[in-house]
């Protein structure tokens, strides 16, 4: 459920290059829409700031106008209490002056003119008022004046009141829109916040589901690959894809399905060359077996007879029976091997007995090229368990091999037992003097009818099979083989072989994979 938006987009019917295009203006598009939303907002709090300062401005020019009033209502009540005609007209001129300051006031609502007509009528009856009392006391009529003073007192109350709830309204407004501006402000806040956690949390699903509609595809055919390079061909890489990485999914499992039919292929092949050498074991060493011991039955007779100029060229027949032969039976051994049909026999035997046995065997190879050889074994060296015949041919073919690129040195062989992680095993070394490996022809050693080059075949011979089936014998017994090398300074390997058998039975080595290492079964 949680990738359904991956799926989503990998099966949108769009190349990579548009998805990832396409993802790029919409992140861009929403960083342009949040501009534009803090923008608004911006201009949002502008506007009530704007407001607020016309506010503070009105509630100014009110309590300014409403310390004039007080003031003028002082200086018209201490001059309706003196009867002098120059103090009254003073008052009237500040009752003028004041009416002008009200006509040119600013800021006043529309919910606040009936309030300021008041202001309006009051300040004028008073106005007329004193007036009245200034005539009459220019006539002299100080009585009559001094009746029309006691109206003015209620009229500065009533004026008095209504330029303080004026004020008090603008204050009260003015309150009122700073808390409307403040929670407008904290809503606003909450806006661009919501937005941006809203379109960093788009921007970051739009990013995921993208890159692992790519990533996934990607991951699986990786995997898919190295089994197929493992020598896996019974999957097939799914993906929903419907853009150059689906394609290419396509083409990973028809690759997966071409391999997988080669390898049946090439598998069938190999069972039917083996099936072939292995039946043609009899029709190919019976006649080379004849013709070896004929050889030597002429050999012998040519002697008998005096014949001697002929021995060489019989010795030569024999000689090149017993090559074929030896050719012929490495060739069948490893295409044995290869078809499953090598098993093991293990037994009890003794090994500094067996290195002995195979040290007399190669000593006529040792003698040819004039060389040494050197044995080191500890005297309590032991017995083991396992396949005494694979054991033997994996010393031969080690000791054969130095003795054929070796000349007038050294070959040593060394046997000790080692324990480790609970098990011990015998390690065998052979290390020569001879002319020794490059890199290039030590990662093509162990491989089946390989030399070292083409001048070393030519100049040293062999099939190249020694050595290849010398590892196979090694990792049936559940062992391995190393080699390390100097070039023109020799060679040294290493066999590790537990000593006891992997199995108390008759054990076949499984067919490998072409470019996979045989495992034992």
């Amino acid at each position: 459920m949680k990738d359904w938006l991956p799926n989503l987009v990998a099966r949108t019917p769009f190349t990579v290059h548009k998805k990832l295009i396409g993802a790029f203006f919409i992140i861009v598009a929403l960083l342009i829409v949040f501009g534009l939303v803090v923008i608004q907002v911006l201009n949002g709090m502008n506007r009530r700031s704007d407001d607020l300062s016309q506010l503070r401005r009105k509630v100014a020019a009110f309590r300014q106008l409403q310390h004039d009033t007080i003031a003028q209502l002082y200086i018209v009540t201490s001059a309706l209490l003196s009867p002098q005609e120059r103090v009254l007209e003073n008052a009237l001129r500040q009752l003028n002056e004041y009416r002008y300051d009200l006509e040119r006031l600013q800021f006043v609502t529309k919910d606040e003119e009936e309030l300021f007509r008041k202001i309006n009528t009051e300040h004028e009856r008073l106005n007329q008022l004193i007036v009245q009392v200034l005539e009459l006391t220019r006539k002299r009529d100080f009585t009559k004046a001094k009746e029309l003073r006691t109206g003015t007192a209620p009229l500065a109350d009533s004026l008095e009141r209504l330029t303080n709830e004026m004020v008090n309204r603008a204050e009260a407004d003015m309150e009122a829109r700073v808390d409307e501006s403040h929670r407008a402000y904290l809503t606003s806040r909450w806006v661009v916040i919501g937005f941006a956690v809203g379109s960093i949390g788009l921007a970051i699903l739009l990013g995921y589901a993208v890159s692992s509609s790519l990533m996934q595809p990607i991951t699986l055919m990786d995997s898919r690959l190295k089994e197929i390079a493992s020598g896996d061909f019974s999957k097939r890489v799914k993906v929903p894809n419907r853009d150059e990485l689906g394609t290419l999914a396509n083409n990973v499992n028809r690759m997966n399905d071409e391999l997988r039919s080669l390898y049946q292929q090439i598998e069938t092949a190999s069972r039917h060359k083996s099936d072939f050498l292995a039946s043609m074991s009899h029709e190919l060493r019976t006649p080379l077996n004849a013709i070896i011991g004929y050889s030597e039955m002429l050999s012998e007779e040519a002697g008998d007879r005096d014949q001697k100029d002929l021995v060489p060229d019989l010795q030569k027949i024999r000689g090149s029976g017993k090559h074929l032969l030896a050719l012929i039976n490495d060739i069948l051994d490893l295409s044995k091997i290869e078809a499953g049909k090598v098993e093991l026999s293990p037994e009890t035997f003794d090994i500094a007995a067996l290195i002995e046995e195979v040290a007399s065997m190669i000593q006529p190879l040792i003698e040819k090229n004039a060389n040494v050889l050197l044995i080191s074994r500890p005297d309590d060296l032991g017995s083991m368990y396992g396949d005494i015949t694979k054991v033997r041919q994996i010393l031969f073919n080690l000791l054969s091999n130095a003795c054929k690129f070796t000349e007038r040195g050294s070959i040593a062989l060394d046997a000790v037992r080692e324990k480790s992680d609970g098990f011990e095993r015998l390690l065998l070394s052979v290390r020569d003097t001879g002319i020794g490996m490059t890199g290039d022809q030590m990662a093509r050693l162990f491989q089946p009818f390989s030399q070292a080059d083409i001048q070393t075949a030519r100049k040293y011979g062999g099939t190249g099979l020694g050595l290849a089936i010398t590892r196979r014998f090694c990792e049936m017994m559940g062992g391995e083989i190393t080699v390390s090398s100097e070039y023109g300074r020799g060679t040294a390997f290493m066999v590790k072989l537990p000593l006891s058998s992997p199995t108390d039975n008759a054990d076949a080595i499984v067919p490998t994979r072409p470019g996979e290492q045989s495992k034992p079964a």
